[in-house]
């Protein structure tokens, strides 16, 4: 019987020690959450005096763009500098600066942290090199709200047409600037863009492609600062590309700064009123011709808003001319955007067009009801 008690009182005891281990233990403190350190607010405060030159305690474009053309920077201020432009207010040159509270208070906002991160890590996938293999083509164009499309849209055509033409153009030289040997004779050197002028002009220059796209459009900006100058008598010393090249343009002359051929200019809108028939024979011609001489060209598409047009297509924005298939009255254009579009319904002028990085086929009978103009390379040279 004593043995019986004593195993009675193991089991109980045991039982007693289960309850403890499985039911009695104590539960452990929840871990303090650890706020993740605010980085761009960080180098906004660390910064800001040393970025306002002329210390009246605001940031204004001169001084935003020193900074973001300043090779030598770290990739974290360059992510900084890309917001400071960003979202620098775009009204009179008067109200368009930035303080520090401004800025502090995009760095409390959930969204301006998420954009400085996403900012940074384009600035990490950044490649210096000015061609990688496949270099160049189609695939670098993200034109994004620059407002160069009348520039993107002509170089597309040339990369798309002349691809071993475009890379001998450029050459990194001795002194580590890139010379940009344009085909109306003039080259123009300039410095290798930086992290901050690759990302602000969006362009896909990453792990898979060169710089030449930021090279080449950083050269063109030297071009139109020197027109500007000449027309203005006004310095545009320090202005950055975005503002050189930005705000529009003309296709004509980009098509013959890169050919050194002669452009001229076909008004689709008025043919197309004077005769809708002449209008289909001027723009067989011309393309069967554009084609046969593998020449260049961009269109612009129709800005009134009063006409209606094709879903897919912006108005007031230029395409490039790839080709065309003059047996199936077919013309292949590129939208410098890179975009991709699927149209709800059939393709067509109502619908749209398929577009797969930004290259869509549109039936010539099309073109006056998206297109108002094209702007194409002769084979005129400009010397004569």
């Amino acid at each position: 019987m004593e043995g019986v008690g004593f195993v009675r009182g193991f089991v109980v005891l045991g039982c007693l020690a289960m309850v403890a281990v499985c039911g009695g233990a104590p539960k452990r403190a929840a871990k303090p959450k650890v706020e993740e350190p605010n980085e761009f607010r960080i180098i906004v405060q660390a910064n800001f005096a040393r970025w306002d030159l002329n210390h009246d305690q605001l940031l204004d474009a001169a001084e935003i763009n020193h900074w973001v053309s300043r090779r030598g920077t770290s990739q974290p201020e360059a992510a900084a500098l890309v917001m400071l432009e960003r979202h620098r207010p775009k009204k009179s040159e008067e109200t368009a600066n930035l303080s520090q509270p401004d800025l502090m208070a995009v760095a409390e906002k959930g969204g301006g942290v998420r954009e400085y991160k996403k900012t940074l890590a384009d600035i990490r996938a950044v490649n210096h090199a000015l061609f990688l293999p496949g270099d160049p083509g189609l695939a670098n164009f993200h034109q994004g709200a620059v407002g160069d499309c009348y520039l993107m849209s002509v170089i597309g055509s040339f990369v798309h047409r002349n691809p071993a033409t475009l890379r001998a153009m450029l050459q990194v030289s001795a002194n580590g600037e890139v010379a940009a040997r344009f085909g109306n004779g003039r080259t123009i050197s300039v410095a290798q863009p930086t992290d901050a002028e690759i990302v602000l002009n969006r362009r896909k220059d990453g792990e898979k492609h060169g710089m030449w796209l930021s090279a080449l459009e950083k050269a063109y900006g030297t071009i139109r600062q020197d027109k500007k100058e000449r027309e203005t008598g006004v310095s545009l010393a320090g202005a950055s590309t975005k503002e050189l090249v930005g705000h529009g343009g003309l296709m004509g002359p980009v098509v013959e700064a890169l050919t050194g051929h002669r452009s001229e200019r076909g008004q689709i809108s008025r043919w197309y009123k004077e005769s809708p028939e002449k209008a289909m024979q001027e723009l067989h011609g011309l393309l069967s011709r554009l084609e046969a001489e593998h020449r260049i060209a961009a269109m612009g598409s129709l800005g009134d808003k009063a006409v209606p047009i094709a879903k897919g297509i912006p108005r007031n924005h230029a395409f490039g001319f790839l080709g065309y298939d003059s047996a199936r009255r077919m013309v292949r254009v590129f939208n410098p955007w890179g975009n991709e579009f699927m149209p709800s319904g059939t393709a067509g002028s109502v619908n749209g067009y398929v577009t797969h990085g930004g290259v869509c086929e549109i039936p010539v009978a099309d073109l006056p009801h998206l297109f108002g103009a094209i702007a194409y390379e002769t084979g005129k040279d400009l010397a004569k």
